[in-house]
């Protein structure tokens, strides 16, 4: 069920924008990261910041349904820091830190980090859509309550309503 350790001392350290956060928002969160991270001892670091733009891998991230304004931090601890101690107290401090902290996820190689799960939560019309918080609840509640399951959450609050057009392309063509 869960992937072996990797060996690495080493944990990743995931910012997602809230709906209507502007790159600059996850940049600002992420310097603050990077200044807790100072209370720790640390080999060293990579950040990579992604925002939305014009070039083609925003767009690719944008239509995949991923969230275009992100960073991911792997930090690599020195060999005297406990990567499941670090983890644990930073998702701690980052809730104390960051009002809904929700976005921000750490794991590590002992945290399923492949990639983690996500589980989709659909309703076709508005009166299932009424019930989709509660059963969310429900869901997020019956995953959190899985032994060594770190980091769940929901960004059903986050959904914002969308219209699909189909064209008809003989129409079009005439107009």
């Amino acid at each position: 069920a869960f992937l072996p350790d990797s060996g690495e001392n080493s944990i990743t350290i995931s910012v997602a924008a809230r709906p209507g956060e502007t790159q600059e928002a996850v940049l600002d969160q992420t310097i603050q990261i990077e200044e807790l991270l100072q209370d720790y001892a640390i080999d060293r670091y990579q950040t990579v910041i992604t925002g939305a733009s014009g070039d083609i891998g925003a767009i690719g991230t944008i239509l995949s349904g991923e969230n275009p304004n992100s960073a991911t931090m792997t930090v690599f601890l020195d060999k005297s820091e406990d990567k499941i101690e670090v983890a644990d107290e930073l998702r701690e401090r980052f809730a104390e830190v960051f009002p809904e902290s929700e976005h921000i996820s750490v794991s590590t190689g002992d945290d399923f980090s492949g990639g983690g799960i996500q589980i989709v939560v659909a309703a076709e019309d508005p009166s299932a859509a009424a019930l989709l918080p509660e059963f969310t609840r429900e869901v997020e509640a019956a995953v959190a309550s899985v032994d060594d399951v770190v980091n769940v959450s929901s960004t059903l609050g986050a959904v914002q309503d969308s219209i699909q057009i189909e064209v008809d392309a003989a129409r079009a063509a005439d107009a």
